[in-house]
């Protein structure tokens, strides 16, 4: 309910797997994207950039504090 569960479908992003929690927001208007600041529980920190006519941006803003 409160996190997500990332997983990559190459060995690329291996390394991303795991349990993330969404910890802040901050718009790029400049780009027209939404940019969303996420943590592990071990504090490792990682920014997901998504388009603003994205359909899980509503999704993801109900899962910032």
């Amino acid at each position: 309910d409160t996190e997500l569960l990332v997983y990559a479908r190459s060995r690329r992003g291996r390394n991303l797997r795991g349990v993330w929690k969404v910890v802040g927001v901050a718009n790029d208007s400049a780009k027209n994207r939404r940019l969303y600041e996420v943590r592990t529980s071990a504090d490792v920190g990682a920014t997901i950039r998504v388009p603003q006519s994205s359909r899980c941006v509503p999704l993801l803003d109900r899962l910032v504090p």
